[in-house]
């Protein structure tokens, strides 16, 4: 079967893809919307044109852009559906279910450069990167001019960066000890990877570590770190913030930096196609009361696979045992060395996740790979704590992490 809801619509609304009607929870996120009204294929590849859609749900990959209400490349996984919303699918040469420049997979089965393509033939390789150029792309201009948004600077005691569980028991700590914390996630709510453990526990953890609501930002982005300003704030960094009212000027005195980890990727054939999502994607659709599928293929083990059990039937394997994921379109199960084929209507992976230390190393960190990319040592001002920090996926163990760096902070 395909993807369903757990549960009937409490506040139902409509939205349209492509201009055909679908039901959605007012508040959820579109990608959710999507997902359960079983349209998987949102969009597709820049160049080769393979289908698309959500596979990690926190706005880390591109399988959820789409033309939201005539603007290009939005991540549909970051914003709450609202009444009468227009989704269209982005870069589709044909329907959203059929694209003609899909044929390049059927030329070239096993992949293709395209970069290489006739190159060094006289004459047919400029005819060859002429073509590429115009069958790639994101999407076409706005349908409209969009507005100046107003800009703002505030000065802060603590900036930050992550509302998961690292980040509220920081921003907890910093708030109780008196310091004036900002606190900014991309996510429309709070709690990162939290939420994905479900409403229970996420509403425990919220109550061990309470952070005012209005010291937190939500759907904004913390776009990057800079040096210290001489002439506003000496010896404070400044950190540009993208926010829905617009940029945010944050100068902080100290940094604390809980933007989680990404999910990995897995390399095995076919495992861009829509329905393969990652095991904390997958729980997050749950947490929010959608499957991915009746029967779903769990390749691997975390701490967000546990929660599938009991909600979708479950054919559990080794990550290693998989050779390929089946589907031309959207995925069909899985080819498993020693077993042959197994039908799902999803595939959920548990490949090792990566900490996110982009933010550290911009702001000057070293960054040393054992395996995985590592913060070296915290800056004088700058504390990373979680995920990022390299700490496995445990509340506890997370929640101390944060409580640490804020310490640091403090004593800074």
């Amino acid at each position: 079967m395909p993807a369903r809801r757990l549960a009937p619509l409490v506040r139902p609304i409509t939205l349209t893809l492509d201009g055909a009607p679908f039901r959605a929870e007012a508040g959820e996120t579109v990608a959710s919307a999507l997902v359960a009204a079983d349209r998987l294929v949102v969009a597709r590849s820049p160049k080769l044109h393979r289908p698309r859609g959500p596979a990690c749900m926190v706005g880390g990959c591109d399988g959820c852009l789409v033309r939201l209400d005539g603007v290009p490349n939005v991540m549909s996984c970051l914003v709450p559906a609202e009444d009468g919303m227009r989704v269209e699918t982005q870069n589709v040469v044909g329907t959203r279910t059929t694209d003609l420049l899909r044929v390049t997979d059927w030329f070239f089965p096993h992949g293709i450069d395209h970069h290489h393509l006739l190159a060094g033939v006289p004459g047919l390789s400029t005819v060859m990167q002429g073509i590429a150029r115009r069958v790639a792309g994101l999407g076409a201009l706005p349908d409209a001019v969009g507005h100046p948004l107003a800009s703002d600077a505030r000065d802060v005691d603590a900036l930050v960066v992550g509302s998961g569980p690292s980040g509220l028991a920081a921003a907890s700590r910093l708030a109780a000890r008196g310091a004036d914390v900002l606190v900014v996630d991309d996510a429309p709510r709070p709690g990162g990877s939290l939420r994905a453990l479900g409403a229970e526990a996420s509403a425990a953890f919220h109550a061990r570590h309470p952070v005012p609501p209005e010291r937190v930002y939500l759907s904004t982005v913390a776009a990057g770190i800079y040096a210290p300003a001489p002439s506003r704030a000496p010896g404070r960094r400044e950190v540009l913030l993208a926010a829905p009212t617009g940029a945010i000027v944050v100068r902080p005195r100290a940094i604390v930096l809980a933007p989680g980890a990404h999910d990995g990727a897995w390399l095995v054939p076919n495992a861009d196609l829509p329905g393969v999502l990652s095991s904390r994607a997958a729980a997050l659709l749950v947490a929010g009361g959608v499957t991915p599928g009746e029967r779903v293929v769990v390749a691997g083990a975390d701490a967000f696979t546990a929660g599938l059990a009991g909600r979708v039937e479950v054919e559990r394997v080794r990550l290693e045992e998989v050779e390929a994921v089946l589907g031309s379109s959207r995925a069909g199960g899985v080819i498993v060395a020693g077993r042959g084929k197994l039908r799902a209507d999803a595939v959920v992976h548990a490949s090792p996740r990566e900490p996110r230390f982009e933010l550290f190393q911009q702001a000057g960190g070293a960054v040393r790979f054992d395996g995985r990319f590592l913060p070296e040592a915290a800056l004088p001002d700058v504390h990373v704590a979680g995920e990022a920090a390299g700490v496995a996926f445990d509340l506890d163990a997370l929640a101390e992490s944060g409580v640490a760096a804020a310490d640091r902070a403090l004593a800074g």
